[in-house]
């Protein structure tokens, strides 16, 4: 009957939502950190093949209810955790319109896509076909989705390394240009030494001021 239904989906969903909320405080860091976000996020597709294999092997409400409970724990829990962690490479501006994008675009894109499918099953298909049909699609694209996680490490280190080497070359600082005298400068003050070594004290005491300051001050126009 129709309270029955609503007793069961408001049990199932709070199940699911303290399970959720359970796994990623006591599992979060240590799933990250003992297994990394590819192997993460292949836990996933990893819960739906199990589930699957169960509701194929056992047909029956609860098996079915295990599979989807199963799926949507891991997906509110680690699973959109590690997918978190994954946007971390990117720039700000990139980050915002790829999350859309991903998280949006792609996600609706998937609901919808599986509502129509599940929609032609039900009218096409027998009806004692049905679920083994459901849990054949359901686990064929898990299937697909444990295989793409595999490049998901090597697209992200490839990425961090890309991020931290662009940070780097920001940080590093510009070399010091030396400051060296043109040669033409270089030419005169040898010259100047040259002619001063040339003169004696003697000399140079007995040339007037007018004309020392006459000599003088080109040499220092000169090496100024």
């Amino acid at each position: 009957t129709a309270p029955e239904l609503l007793a069961f989906f408001s049990l199932f969903w709070l199940v699911i939502g303290m399970l959720s909320f359970g796994w990623q405080l006591l599992l979060g860091r240590i799933a990250l950190d003992k297994l990394g976000l590819a192997v993460t996020v292949a836990l996933l597709p990893g819960v739906v093949i199990l589930g699957g294999a169960i509701g194929l092997a056992v047909p029956s409400l609860w098996s079915i209810a295990i599979l989807r409970g199963g799926e949507a724990t891991q997906r509110n829990s680690l699973f959109r955790v590690a997918c978190e962690l994954l946007y971390t490479p990117l720039a700000e501006q990139a980050k915002r319109s790829i999350k859309a994008l991903i998280d949006v675009g792609f996600d609706r894109l998937g609901v919808v896509s599986a509502s129509v499918i599940a929609l032609l099953i039900l009218h096409f298909a027998p009806a004692d076909r049905v679920e083994m049909i459901l849990l054949v699609i359901a686990t064929s694209c898990a299937l697909i989705g444990l295989a793409r996680s595999r490049a998901l490490q090597r697209g992200y280190v490839t990425l961090l390394e890309e991020s931290l080497r662009k940070a780097a070359e920001k940080l590093e600082p510009e070399p010091a240009t030396p400051s060296v005298l043109p040669q033409e400068k270089i030419d005169v003050r040898d010259q100047i030494v040259e002619h001063l070594d040339a003169l004696d004290s003697e000399d140079v005491a007995a040339v007037p001021n007018e004309s020392l300051s006459a000599f003088v001050q080109p040499v220092l126009d000169l090496t100024s």
